[in-house]
């Protein structure tokens, strides 16, 4: 897939996200579904926002996936997604306090980097 088609065209982006992600046509790699979601939120796509929380909420026993799964419930909330919205206490609660300023910290340096066209 060229980065270079797609570039900017976060629908597109998102698709070959899912692409990856599901393995239809190439082999399937959630890094790789991670990076064209991550190109297709960059852009305000609250799918692949979501698709990027559903990921990382999967893995949320390892690292730091469940502040990520948190960082893009934060951020897709704030783009009016309703079930992000409605997930944002439940994943909150999982974390401790200081967990939470990070990550909203976090998820306010993203929006003020990625103004919502």
């Amino acid at each position: 897939v060229c980065s270079s088609d797609l570039q900017g065209n976060s629908q597109g982006e998102y698709s070959v996200g899912v692409l990856y992600l599901e393995g239809s046509g190439v082999p399937q790699d959630e890094v790789q579904a991670i990076r064209w979601f991550e190109k297709a939120a960059a852009h305000w796509n609250v799918g692949a926002m979501n698709n990027l929380v559903a990921i990382h909420y999967r893995q949320r026993q390892t690292g730091d996936h469940l502040e990520q799964a948190y960082l893009w419930t934060v951020i897709a909330a704030s783009a009016g997604h309703a079930a992000s919205q409605n997930n944002l206490g439940p994943i909150r609660a999982q974390l401790t306090p200081e967990q939470v300023r990070t990550v909203e910290a976090a998820a306010d340096t993203w929006r003020a980097a990625h103004p919502r066209p």
